[in-house]
């Protein structure tokens, strides 16, 4: 992971990603647990061959919300628009102008209200995976 110094709570988060193979992500309210390996431990949106814009939760709960067919809304190699808003317990994610995630954290022990936010490059086979564009805008 490629991670943020700061921690950030309520926000909206703009990317263009372009996977070429396997899969990768980007965290958000997110925590370091390994500092030596930079691997992070929250919430993820996930960009992956039929899991584009998948809520998973890294190191922890696993997949969180996940609705859609998106082989139709995103492909690999070509860039893809993401929209991460974190706004309280709502976190919406938006992949290519769809709606891939809307999710109300219930579980007010396990949900992070704040972290850091990281890019991935996933572990195993050789892969490559590209970011541009990136905005963050804070909400109140």
């Amino acid at each position: 992971f490629l991670y943020t110094d700061k921690e950030y709570t309520n926000f909206v988060l703009k990317f263009k990603v372009r996977l070429t193979n396997h899969n990768s992500g980007v965290q958000f309210r997110s925590e370091i647990v390994e500092p030596k390996r930079y691997v992070m431990a929250g919430y993820q949106a996930d960009i992956a061959p039929e899991y584009w814009g998948l809520l998973y939760e890294e190191k922890k709960r696993g997949m969180l919300d996940f609705k859609m067919d998106t082989k139709k809304i995103a492909a690999v190699g070509k860039w893809v628009d993401v929209e991460v808003r974190a706004d309280g317990p709502n976190i919406t994610i938006t992949t290519n102008g769809t709606k891939t995630v809307q999710y109300v954290e219930k579980n007010d022990k396990a949900g992070a209200k704040t972290g850091k936010i990281g890019l991935q490059l996933h572990g195993g086979p050789a892969m490559k995976v590209e970011f541009k564009d990136i905005t963050l805008d804070m909400l109140p």
